[in-house]
């Protein structure tokens, strides 16, 4: 077989239908404007996750003081609950020797006569 009696491949052919999809190995100003697109919204998207991540902080340190104040109040006032309960047992304790008084007294009476 001499290479004259070879016919070239359908690849022009091929080409034409998907004409599509080329390559092209020149960078115009639409590359240069779409990367740099890309990038500003990369960039502006970490400035919000970060400037959100800033706001959770702050939230989040309100909230632990919020907490710990909270904390504070609520033992002051179980102090003053424990104080009060002390006082409430207290008078319970002088009501009943009180009662147990009187009632001797009364005893005493009833049978003086």
């Amino acid at each position: 077989m001499a290479a004259d009696d070879t016919r070239p491949g359908d690849l022009d052919g091929a080409r034409r239908r998907h004409k599509y999809m080329q390559f092209s190995p020149e960078i115009n100003a639409g590359h240069l404007l779409q990367v740099l697109v890309l990038a500003l919204g990369g960039v502006g998207l970490y400035g919000t996750v970060q400037a959100e991540r800033a706001a959770y902080r702050l939230e989040l340190d309100q909230v632990k003081r919020d907490a710990a104040s909270e904390a504070v109040r609520t033992k002051e006032t179980l102090v003053d609950l424990k104080t009060e309960m002390r006082k409430v047992q207290e008078s319970l304790i002088e009501l009943n020797l009180n009662l147990v008084r009187m009632n001797a007294q009364q005893g005493g009476k009833e049978h003086g006569r």
